[in-house]
């Protein structure tokens, strides 16, 4: 006992999650020692063998205490003295020259013989396997099982490597601890024997040392005390009910079944690991206890509208000029968002990043953002005119301002990651001076926000310089409308939760009397943390020497510069921080710095855990706090199921308890639980007013034309950025995959009604007639046919379009000739649009060939640069990136010169390729009517869902397709080539 006590003190450190597991019949469904000795040449020889049973059947008719142990000195005594060639040949896969032909028999025999056991004789549980991959993974390096078997410790070890090899668990961390022989030439003898009394022993000997012991398993049914020690010591202990042969084990299965997620992340949640929810109380200050109990899990504070009217009223009291209270009323309106019986404090304005289909609203980013600044400080300016915060104010009015400041931040937020994001892709927006003084602004509103929550009486004074601040602040002029927006969301912006983290984590740093030199936030989310924490340290514990303040614009999800990194290894965490934070870099390289990340959120660790090791190997002492656990994640990786695998050592990451669960929200539009929440909140079927006539509807010869316009909010997103022409898809033969390929963007409602025959898009026929009844008259259309159609079938689909017949454009994307133009010419419509591919094998005679069946006056040729191309989309030809347009553009050119049919380009590109297409054209002796940007101003697939829209009192589905932001970039190469 004493020697496998030294073993265990050596084995077991203060961290250690210590399992401990019996192995025959709790791992294998036998006695491994009975399949050894019944194995001829293995331990026995064939004589022995039967004398082996013989003793087995006398002695277990009466199991005594006595009869054991007089059974296991009679099954030594008949082992075979030496090593002859029947063992070593039955054993020679794995022996590694162990031992040798006529060696004396010794521990290396037991050794071989567990193994072989274990390899080729037994069963081994599948679920009991199955749940110590679960906890290696839980565990990590912190694991330590401990085998612990009465059988004899070499053969046992053998049957245990055994078990561990034909399972694949050889990154385990685990001793075997069995019962001792004494081995000789002449004879072999126990000298200790591990009863059940004794594995008692054992384990409290592990709990006197430190040990925590949190799962053992044993079949022994001699003693309760050995599974209740562990339980009463927090552990969880498993009596395994063997059932001889059995080829599975009803108690691992069943306790595997009740192991459900459910259970797996309550027990994670409750953790003592860093990983595990902060259960100390954190306590709020006054207001913001109040205001937590108006708000929801994602940060949106509510308020009933009676509440919110009488108190806005209150407010307005305050404000003595009449014309100042409207112009409150109006902007603070334009803040909130209001449904139902409810009011919710954050609006359009604040959440201006969201999809399209939400508040379906034609702006660009750039202009909303601004909308939200303007707003935010016409507010607050009203606010400090009139002296409001020294006045007595209620619970609601001081709500309602609390609302202000949050969107002032939040434009704040924008403004600081977009310039940043725009540093890191070397496009500079401005100097390094412009942005310290953004980033003083910004630490000013957010000591003004802490100072708010605790309602310190310096609030006033600092609300002026705020706004002293904002008027020299000359930014928001220089940020173009269309400028490329890298990542704009802030995923942590719950106030609540912030506060509850940056508090928690600042007062355990202060009462451990560390100064921290720098906190470094990853923007993906936790943007706001960096400033919450320092505006802490100043405004409530009263620090003199603050941390400097640095942005690491990394994410293991969206490496804005993942070709630069090669493997973790090469990580480096300045690479992801902007320029202007050089001089922070260069200190911080010079090590002996104390710094604490924070993140918003883990899901796998390593974007914490990679910045962590960078910046500890490189000398300095680091610190890592996240708000949130991605829990969920964290299930699915330990059951192996579907999910983002965590890094192996994601236990040690965090040096400090999160607040809460992660509510998931990047990049999953159709599965994320904020955007569930955001759509549930924020989706409309309200009228908008689309007010075509307060548009500068471009009426130039020149034709811009965009495809794929189904409804009134992408027509008038169109129409708005200068495009005259637009075209509708009746290109949908397969009706099943059709409606497959729609259910992910989530309509609400299927019309089947019409003719399988017809290529029309089903969900969206009622948004594409109500959008026809608002067309303005100078805006050209065209239907788009990808499969020749009988005419008929062509004049069905028109008529369900409700198609402009005397007007509309028939789009051929498909090979055609002169008699099926004839045909449509005489009983459809009279102006048609015949697509050429730019890769067409026989480019040039198919021209020439369509070019003399058309008419001047009233047809294009339409010159497809795309994947769209006729040949292409048939299948006919297969499509290659590689292909080099330009050249293949100017070959085209020469041979189409002095064309009489004007022709459209078409392509899915950026404003830059295409003006160089225009450019190269000009060249040649080409007549040119119009430009197609095809789906290059879309949105992306995540960012579309079919959204209920009301219209002329009719509701109807519409599927939101068009991108403001890349319509506002196509607006500026329209408006230069009018």
């Amino acid at each position: 006992m004493q020697n496998i006590n030294c073993i265990i003190d050596n084995s077991i450190n203060p961290d250690s999650n210590i399992v401990i597991l019996d192995v025959d019949r709790t791992i294998i469904n036998t006695t491994s020692w009975y399949q050894a000795c019944i194995t001829e040449d293995l331990l026995l020889s064939k004589e022995n063998i039967k004398k082996f049973k013989m003793i087995n059947d006398i002695t277990f008719k009466n199991p005594n205490k006595e009869n054991l142990k007089k059974f296991r000195k009679e099954t030594l005594n008949l082992i075979e003295k030496k090593i002859d060639i029947n063992f070593i040949k039955k054993i020679g896969p794995f022996n590694n020259s162990y031992i040798q032909l006529g060696d004396y028999t010794n521990i290396w025999r037991f050794y071989l013989a567990g193994k072989y056991t274990a390899l080729n004789l037994v069963k081994i549980y599948d679920d009991a396997i199955k749940y110590i991959k679960y906890l290696s993974k839980y565990y990590g390096n912190n694991l330590k099982i401990i085998f612990l078997s009465s059988g004899y410790e070499p053969f046992i070890r053998g049957v245990v490597d055994g078990v561990i090899e034909k399972s694949n668990l050889e990154y385990l961390n685990y001793v075997v601890l069995g019962s001792k022989l004494k081995i000789t030439k002449d004879s072999i003898s126990e000298v200790y024997h591990i009863s059940q009394s004794e594995k008692k022993k054992i384990v409290k000997h592990i709990i006197e040392i430190g040990g925590n012991i949190c799962f053992l398993a044993d079949d022994s049914n001699e003693d309760e005390e050995l599974f209740n020690i562990v339980k009463n010591y927090g552990g969880i202990s498993l009596n395994i009910k063997h059932i001889p042969n059995s080829q599975y084990s009803e108690t691992w299965r069943l306790y595997l079944e009740n192991n459900t997620p459910e259970q797996i992340k309550k027990k994670l949640k409750n953790d003592k690991l860093f990983f595990g929810i902060n259960k100390e109380e954190i306590v709020l200050p006054d207001f913001l206890e109040k205001l937590s109990k108006h708000t929801n899990e994602i940060g949106i504070t509510y308020i009933s509208r009676s509440d919110f009217s009488f108190n806005l009223n209150q407010l307005k009291n305050k404000i003595l000029d009449l014309k100042d209270r409207d112009i409150f009323q109006k902007n603070i309106d334009k803040l909130v968002f209001k449904k139902n019986d409810m009011v919710y404090l954050r609006g359009k304005a604040y959440y201006n990043w969201l999809p399209q289909y939400i508040f379906i609203d034609d702006r660009c980013i750039i202009e909303r953002w601004k909308e939200l600044q303007f707003i935010s400080e016409i507010c607050l300016n009203i606010i400090n005119k009139y002296n409001i915060l020294n006045m007595d104010l209620s619970f609601y009015e001081k709500v309602i301002i609390y609302s202000i400041i949050d969107h002032l931040l939040e434009s704040m937020f924008f403004l600081l990651n977009l310039i940043e994001q725009n540093d890191m892709i070397n496009n500079h927006l401005i100097e390094k001076t412009t942005h310290n003084y953004l980033i003083e602004l910004i630490q000013t509103i957010m000591d003004f926000m802490y100072l708010f929550f605790y309602e310190n009486n310096r609030m006033n004074e600092l609300l002026k310089s705020i706004l002293q601040s904002m008027e020299k602040l000359e930014l928001t002029k220089k940020i173009s409308d269309n400028i490329k927006v890298y990542k704009t969301m802030r995923g942590m912006d719950n106030n609540i939760t912030i506060f509850k983290l940056i508090k928690s984590v600042a007062d355990k740093i202060n009462s451990y009397d560390v100064n921290i030199d720098y906190v470094i936030s990853f923007p993906y989310g936790g943007i706001t943390l960096g400033f919450a924490m320092k505006a802490y340290m100043n405004v409530i514990l009263n620090k003199r020497t603050l941390p400097n303040l640095l942005n690491c614009h990394y994410s293991s999800k969206q490496k804005i510069r993942e070709n630069r990194i090669e493997k973790d290894e090469d990580y480096s965490t300045f690479k992801f921080v902007p320029s202007f934070y050089n001089e922070f870099c260069i200190d911080i390289a010079n090590g002996n710095k104390k710094i604490l990340l924070l993140d918003n959120n883990v899901t796998t660790f390593k974007t914490v855990d990679l910045n962590k090791n960078f910046l500890k190997q490189i000398g300095n002492d680091v610190y890592a706090a996240v708000t949130e656990v991605n829990y969920d994640n964290i299930v699915n990786y330990l059951l192996e199921k579907k999910c983002e695998d965590l890094i192996p050592n994601w236990q040690k990451v965090l040096d400090f308890h999160v607040i809460s669960e992660y509510i998931t929200s990047f990049n999953t539009w159709n599965t994320s639980q904020k955007s569930k929440i955001l759509n549930d909140i924020y989706c409309l079927d309200e009228p908008y007013d689309y007010q075509f006539n307060r548009l500068n509807i471009n009426t130039s010869n020149f034709i811009f034309k965009i495809c794929r316009i189904h409804n009134l909010p992408d027509l008038f997103s169109a129409v708005k950025n200068g495009y005259n022409m637009i075209g509708i898809h009746a290109v949908y033969p397969d009706r099943i995959k059709y409606l497959n390929n729609e259910l992910k963007y989530q309509p609400y409602e299927f019309d089947l009604n019409y003719g399988e025959e017809l290529p029309i898009a089903l969900l969206e026929i009622n948004s594409i007639r109500d959008m026809q009844k608002n067309i303005p008259k100078t805006l050209k259309q065209a239907i788009l046919f990808e499969r020749p159609l009988e005419i008929n079938d062509m004049i069905k689909t028109c008529e369900i379009y409700n198609m402009p017949k005397d007007s509309m454009y028939i789009q051929l994307q498909h090979r055609t000739n002169m008699e099926y133009i004839k045909n449509i010419k005489k009983n459809l419509c009279k102006n048609i649009i015949v697509t050429i591919g730019l890769f067409q094998k026989d480019f040039k005679e198919y021209f020439w060939n369509i070019h003399d069946y058309l008419d001047e006056k009233c047809d294009f040729i339409l010159i497809d640069f795309s994947k769209h191309q006729p040949d292409l989309i048939n299948f006919s030809e297969e499509y290659k990136e590689s292909l080099n347009r330009v050249a293949i553009l100017n070959n085209v050119l020469k041979v189409i010169e002095n064309n009489k049919i004007p022709i459209i380009i078409a392509d899915d590109t950026s404003t830059i390729q295409m003006n160089n297409y225009l450019d190269i054209i000009s060249n040649y002796k080409i007549k040119i009517k119009g430009i197609d940007m095809q789906n290059c101003v879309e949105l992306k697939s995540n960012e579309q869902k079919y959204q209920k829209l009301l219209n002329d009192g009719n509701i109807y589905q519409a599927k939101i397709r068009k991108s403001p932001n890349l319509l506002k970039e196509w607006n500026e190469f329209i408006y230069k080539k009018n």
